[in-house]
Parts: structure tokens; sequence; C-alpha cells
């Protein structure tokens, strides 16, 4: 990576909200929450035109930093957003909790009316940026990340339930391979963590057949050929949260 992970910043942001609703009192949120706080508004100078999407570098725990309209990326920026409305309404800072409500709310609607192709969420290139490292027009196993955080939080909804469920299926039928066998046969980059005859939910798959899905096939496009069990796991309890009971398990 470049620099401090954006998705890892809204991933401890959420975290915070997780750990102050297992505790007793408030007095984690509240030693912490100057810190929070300092952490949402610098994931948020992102968001550079105020569309509610983020774009620019945005370097994340796939040890590069994506440029453009990043589904899974601004999901969670949604995601940590409500959390900080909540955190922030229980401390009875309620202009920021407003700030934070209406901001989310705005990223939810931009990532349901510009980056989902009527089956599931896609990546738009920034202009200069073209063919750096991405996700681009596959169907990729984050996408709604921050609504299984959502969920994880009592948070409901930060997309969509009909849009999010049909990026999930989309999911189930373009990336699940009940044997990957034959799919690493055909690609061959990225680490063995599962073998022919095993199961496994693949990163990221091209169903429509397009060209240059990735971008850059430089290393790190290996990851998009992996089943990885800690992305997985997220993905099959999404599944169930929404009502995909069969499909999770």
């Amino acid at each position: 990576g470049t620099g401090p992970a954006v998705d890892g910043q809204c991933g401890r942001i959420l975290g915070v909200y997780r750990e102050h609703q297992m505790s007793a009192d408030s007095a984690f949120l509240k030693r912490v929450w100057p810190n929070v706080k300092k952490a949402m508004d610098w994931v948020g100078r992102h968001d550079t035109d105020g569309d509610g999407l983020l774009e620019g570098a945005q370097e994340n725990t796939l040890d590069a930093a994506w440029f453009g309209k990043i589904p899974w990326i601004s999901s969670l920026y949604a995601a940590s957003l409500k959390a900080c409305a909540a955190m922030a309404g229980e401390l009875g800072d309620n202009e920021y909790a407003d700030q934070c409500r209406r901001k989310a709310a705005q990223t939810g609607l931009a990532i349901e009316t510009k980056l989902y192709n009527g089956e599931y969420f896609i990546q738009l290139p920034e202009a200069g940026h073209e063919h750096s490292l991405g996700v681009y027009r596959t169907s990729h196993i984050d996408q709604v990340h921050g609504q299984s955080w959502a969920w994880q939080l009592g948070l409901v909804r930060v997309l969509d339930r009909d849009k999010t469920v049909s990026a999930l299926r989309a999911l189930y039928k373009y990336n699940f391979a009940p044997d990957v066998g034959p799919f690493k046969k055909k690609n061959t980059a990225g680490r063995p963590y599962a073998l022919a005859g095993d199961g496994g939910l693949i990163m990221a798959t091209n169903p429509k057949e397009l060209p240059a899905a990735f971008g850059d096939t430089g290393w790190q496009s290996m990851y998009f050929n992996e089943c990885m069990s800690g992305f997985e796991h997220q993905v099959a309890s999404h599944m169930i949260a929404e009502g995909m009971l069969l499909e999770g398990l």
C-alpha cells in the first residue's frame, strides 16, 4: 500500500461501534470518539466532488491504491457514516449526527443510481486512471460489504434491499464454484487456497466476457482469481442476513 487504507479506516470506525455495543457503559466510546471523528472526516475528504462517492487514490487492504468510484469502498463509507451518526447521537453531538446521517443517505443513493448495472454493482473508472488496477465491470466479492457491516451493527440498511439481494444472487450465480478446478485450470494466477475438488467463492469473475476487466495485469490482479475464506464468510453471513439461507450455507 501507499498510505492509510480507506477501507481499513472504515472498518475500525465500524469496529468502534461494535465494541461499544458490547460494552457495559459509554466509557470506551467517550474516550475514543474524538479520534473516531477525525478518522471519519479523513475518509470523507476522499469525496472530492461532493457526490457521496469516494474518488482519487483510495489505498486499501488489497495492498494498492485504486482509483474511480468503487462500490465496496463507498459502501463501507456509507456504513461508517451511519455508525458515526448513531454514536454521535448517543453522545449528544446532534449536529454531527445529522451531518453523517445526511451524507450516508446521499452515498447510498449514489451507489444505487450510479454503480448498479441492473444486476450487480460495478466500479467506474477515473479520468487519467482508466487502466489502473480495479474490479470495474466484474462481479466482485465485496461489492456490498458496507451493507454486510450494517447488518452486524443493527444499522439495518445503507443500500436498497432489492439491489443488494440482486448483487448477492449474482455472486452466487457467477462467483460460487462447487468445484474450483475448472476455473483454476483456465486462470492460473493467484495462490491456490482452493484446489480442484474444493468449492469456493471466486473473488472476481467476468460473467459478461468483457475485456480488460482488472486494468493493470500486474502482481496484484492475482487476488481476483483466489478463494479467501474471510471474504467468503462475509458474503455468506450477509446472504443469510438478507434471507438467502440456502445460498449462504
